[in-house]
């Protein structure tokens, strides 16, 4: 599999994202390719650490990661890792990234050449979404491990709607990465207040 997936190879993940599972006929279907064609795809995927295959379905491999404090450490503050706040950046042919939150994991991103995919467990609903799909909170109320907390959403209605109770600011993908980018670090939360 090449460093960036296709557009059948993303579309494939589009539709896994909404859906705990999806049956190998339906992408058939939708993606109007041979079931061969199907099972190649979802093989890249799945030798990528971003699918699995079982009898006839896919699913993404969700945050399916341990609550215990004995869990994996996130790759840049060494949190233990947790499914609700799940940050998994694929980069390539290297192992996925796991970080313990989106703040981790945009971090992460900032300071090293990414050129591929990542997901981060969306607050509500727990599913796995595209970064670059996502709507995000970041400065909430909600305390996470690291500060500013930025929780992630299926989309900006969700980060929206969840503002209302809870504060904070919302961007999607680009205008977070701006964001990020002009801030840095601890000056983060001084932006957050201007």
């Amino acid at each position: 599999m090449r460093d960036t997936p296709s557009k059948r190879q993303r579309r494939i993940l589009d539709m896994l994202a909404g859906s705990p599972e999806v049956a190998v006929r339906e992408l058939v279907e939708t993606l109007g390719v041979s079931a061969m064609t199907v099972h190649r795809d979802l093989d890249a995927l799945a030798a990528a650490g971003l699918t699995v295959k079982s009898r006839g379905r896919a699913a993404l491999v969700a945050a399916a990661l341990p609550e215990s404090p004995a869990a994996q450490a996130c790759a840049l503050c060494a949190a233990p890792l947790r499914s609700r706040t799940a940050f998994v950046i694929h980069n390539g042919a290297a192992a996925p990234v796991q970080t313990c939150c989106a703040h981790c994991g945009f971090a992460w991103i900032e300071r090293n050449k990414w050129d591929g995919l990542a997901f981060s467990a969306d607050f509500i609903h727990g599913r796995m979404v595209d970064v670059q799909r996502a709507g995000y909170l970041v400065g909430s109320r909600v305390t996470l491990c690291c500060e500013p907390g930025i929780l992630c959403f299926l989309g900006l209605d969700e980060a929206h709607a969840f503002r209302l109770g809870f504060g904070g600011l919302v961007f999607d993908f680009v205008g977070l990465q701006e964001l990020l980018g002009r801030t840095h670090g601890a000056r983060l939360a001084g932006a957050l207040t201007a």
